[in-house]
């Protein structure tokens, strides 16, 4: 019965949550507030999210708190809230999302980038937004697999973010994320309410987000490669970690 009211509870708080924020941003940017504050009502709601949910986060190394491409390998709809940043961000989301009631007007009016990487002319326009973003001093937050994955792998990384960034001084950082539980990872034809009703009985969901050290250089290849393989080695660590706390316990 307690773990059926846990997850009504995050069934409705989660919604309402994320609607009341976006009727803020719309808010603010009908009275053209800057951009920091928009920001700061996008990390007030992870914060929120993450307390009235029970998430907690274990987080190494160190948030960057200068502007940067920040990638990460991508695991659930849950991983937007689980990334910290210092200063103002904005996310690279695909343009299919742009079309959701509320959710697509509240992520642009924080800036979002949309991609739709079956037409070129997007991935051009995404490249040329993303350089604007960071010449205003913003942080781009973008999960290069494309997709959801259960993992322990990580999946290829699109290249175009890291070629945008090669040979421009422009610091990409590496974030590895994993959930304890592998099924928190939203994947395949799973619908979104099956998925929460199975997975957020957990009173405490938990999971580790290592930030690397910032990374150069000017081949966009070797950027995505050392990327791809730092990341792929830290979420194995902590899938192996995870795997042996559990171990342990039983």
């Amino acid at each position: 019965m307690i773990r059926t009211l846990r997850v009504v509870y995050r069934l409705i708080i989660f919604p309402t949550a994320t609607i009341g924020t976006v009727l803020l941003t719309i808010v603010y940017k009908l009275f053209r507030v800057n951009e920091k504050r928009l920001s700061h009502v996008i990390l007030s709601w992870a914060r929120n999210m993450r307390f009235l949910m029970n998430v907690k986060v274990d987080v190494e190394g160190n948030v960057p708190d200068m502007a940067a491409v920040i990638v990460s390998n991508h695991r659930s709809y849950l991983d937007v809230i689980m990334i910290p940043c210092n200063n103002t961000f904005a996310f690279v989301a695909k343009a299919s999302v742009k079309k959701w009631p509320l959710i697509g007007q509240g992520a642009t009016n924080v800036s979002t980038i949309w991609v739709d990487r079956d037409d070129p002319d997007s991935r051009k326009n995404t490249r040329l937004a993303i350089m604007d973003r960071l010449k205003d001093g913003k942080s781009i937050i973008i999960f290069p697999e494309g997709t959801t994955n259960v993992g322990p792998e990580v999946l290829p990384f699109k290249p175009g973010m890291f070629h945008a960034a090669a040979g421009k001084n422009i610091p990409v950082i590496p974030v590895a994320l994993e959930y304890q539980k592998p099924g928190m990872a939203w994947v395949g034809d799973d619908t979104f309410l099956a998925h929460f009703f199975r997975e957020f009985h957990t009173k405490t969901i938990r999971v580790k987000v290592k930030f690397g050290t910032a990374m150069t250089s000017d081949d966009g290849e070797e950027l995505r490669n050392k990327a791809h393989e730092w990341i792929t080695r830290e979420t194995a660590r902590m899938r192996t970690e995870w795997d042996d706390e559990r171990e342990a316990k039983n």
